[in-house]
């Protein structure tokens, strides 16, 4: 209820205003439109970009809004602020407290930065690349002080900078969106609730999720892999500890460390999926903060190296979980091959005879739940006809999930070539990546023999 109260009350807040007498409007007919030395808008004064808009800024140049700033593409033609220079990029979208809010929907801002301090800010298919020789506390969205709904959306980089931090914003919400190569990609400081939901992340050297002095932040229904460090980082970093952190219903995989609780930080780990990690839970304890406390519950632990670390601080209690090696001690918990589907190519939903079916705790309604971050009936609502791809648009990586069956699949552009097929053998998951495709759309047709389902995406 509280997050569909926060939604309500983002939608009043930006729904588009009135813009100013001075307002620049960029359209496809006047693009590509030159900022070579920046652009500042004055307080009261809009930058508006239209359906194909593009707009080229000058090497390290602004971009600085005091006014107003909408960017309207759509799907088909999406507006873009790119660099004169792609090899140096260009500098940050700032958008100071005196702007009414900021919208961003179907929007590339490619090689530059975007900084919000102290106004409301929706991105909605909103994507970012960045591979720029960025610093450590180079971030691409910095954001101040202010409300923020990020959906839909991509940040890939070059495993250089930090991805999105949200300081002192009140339940930012960021959700259904794809961060590739970007370390550090969601850093939440000093933020009481929120949400972190839907995401891909993949690929980075450092962590996937940092909380540090957060409470009442739910991280839900993501998949993390091949992290270098941390899937999730619970902590301070000299804020302060992150209480009441609910975590579900994620599947993480091939990482150092799958979550890490530390510095006194307390929560809740349900229905998770770990497979892979060297370590699937951790708690460190550091002098001067509080014990670790966390409770873990309908959770699959698979192949990891460790499963839990308690540090002599810390008390993690967990309970009806599976474990494929050294059930732990506490109720439910038990030592099973939890029957994953196809893990061999990283598909962790769980056949109808899995041991983890019915398994779990008991949910309000007196069934009990099923454990692991799958439940293993998909459903239905999320497909079309059989099919799921995500994310979409995505940078040359998708998710694709089938409830039926088919032989092969064949890309297609969309003046009906064939670029690309491959028999898939009844398979129920691929994680597919296209790196010799070039930016645009194409069509993902399914096969069997007596059917085919044809989807489109977007490879950014």
């Amino acid at each position: 209820m509280r997050i569909l109260l926060l939604l309500i009350a983002l939608s009043s807040l930006m729904v588009p205003s009135t813009f100013a007498q001075n307002a620049l409007h960029i359209y496809a007919s006047n693009s590509p439109y030159f900022f070579i030395d920046g652009y500042e808008v004055p307080q009261g004064d809009s930058l508006i970009l239209h359906p194909g808009a593009e707009v080229i800024v000058g090497t390290f140049q602004d971009i600085t809004v005091h006014g107003s700033f909408r960017s309207y593409g759509d799907s088909e033609n999406p507006a873009v602020i790119r660099a004169a220079n792609p090899s140096l990029g260009w500098g940050v979208l700032d958008v100071k407290n005196t702007s009414d809010s900021l919208i961003l929907e179907h929007t590339e801002i490619q090689e530059g930065r975007l900084y919000v301090n102290g106004c409301p800010a929706r991105l909605f298919e909103t994507h970012l690349v960045n591979n720029q020789t960025l610093q450590w506390d180079d971030i691409v969205i910095r954001v101040w002080f202010s409300e923020f709904e990020m959906s839909y959306s991509s940040i890939t980089g070059s495993n250089q900078g930090e991805g999105v931090i949200c300081h002192d914003c009140p339940a930012p919400l960021i959700s259904h969106c794809e961060f590739d190569r970007m370390p550090d990609a969601v850093e939440l400081i000093n933020c009481v609730g929120g949400r972190i939901s839907n995401c891909t992340f993949h690929d980075m050297n450092d962590d996937a999720i940092d909380l540090n002095n957060c409470s009442d932040v739910l991280i839900d229904s993501n998949v993390i892999y091949n992290v270098e460090h941390r899937g999730l980082e619970l902590g301070s970093e000299q804020f302060g500890s992150s209480t009441e952190i609910k975590i579900s219903f994620n599947t993480i995989f091939d990482c150092t460390e799958a979550i890490n609780f530390k510095e006194g930080s307390t929560g809740l780990i349900e229905n998770n999926t770990f497979h892979s990690n060297e370590y699937a839970i951790a708690t460190l304890t550091l002098p001067g903060f509080d014990q670790e406390i966390v409770e873990v519950k309908n959770c699959i632990f698979s192949e990891n190296d460790v499963d839990i670390f308690r540090d002599h601080n810390s008390i993690v209690e967990v309970t009806y979980s599976c474990f494929t090696q050294f059930a732990e001690s506490g109720t439910g918990n038990f030592k099973a091959d939890p029957m994953f589907l196809a893990p061999e190519s990283n598909d962790f939903h769980i056949d109808n005879d899995s041991p983890c079916v019915n398994s779990g705790t008991s949910s309000t309604a007196g069934k009990r739940w099923d454990i692991g971050a799958h439940q293993n009936e998909p459903d239905r609502t999320e497909y079309i006809q059989g099919v799921k791809v995500w994310p979409n648009p995505s940078n040359r990586v998708f998710h694709i999930r089938f409830l039926d069956p088919f032989q092969r699949f064949i890309v297609f552009d969309l003046l009906g070539n064939e670029i690309f097929r491959e028999d898939i053998s009844n398979q129920s998951y691929l994680l597919k990546q296209f790196p010799s495709l070039l930016a645009g759309q194409y069509i993902l047709r399914f096969e069997s023999e007596d059917s085919s389902v044809s989807l489109p995406i977007v490879v950014l």
